[in-house]
């Protein structure tokens, strides 16, 4: 069971960003699990154990639109890691306020899994 890769949802749209997170961690043993719209995001985070759920303040647009998926995916039970990435700090405060365990940069968000992870 100790060999069975860490589970890592990102809730991000931006292909860059996420491009970035899998190749700063491609030598670990993480699968990402990629969901780049709330629809994606709400169909996807109950179908397995995660391990950490990365989500982006805004997806698809600039409007932030993430704090009720995070609610919905504190409701349903799941207390596990849930990082709020965002450049912008007052995003990261609203998605920390809607459940969050923690604020990162998006920059800083593969240290951090790591740090989450490896422990």
């Amino acid at each position: 069971m100790e060999n069975t890769p860490k589970q890592i949802l990102v809730i991000e749209d931006d292909k860059n960003i996420i491009l970035g997170y899998q190749g700063l961690l491609k030598k670990f043993p993480f699968e990402f699990i990629v969901a780049t719209t709330l629809e994606e995001a709400e169909r996807l985070y109950p179908i397995r154990e995660w391990d950490v759920i990365v989500v982006d303040g805004c997806l698809g647009g600039d409007d932030f639109n993430t704090g009720p998926l995070v609610k919905e995916i504190r409701a349903s039970g799941y207390t596990g890691h849930m990082i709020a990435a965002s450049g912008n700090p007052d995003l990261r405060r609203f998605l920390v306020e809607a459940g969050c365990s923690m604020d990162v940069e998006k920059r800083f968000v593969p240290a951090n899994i790591l740090n989450l992870l490896q422990k």
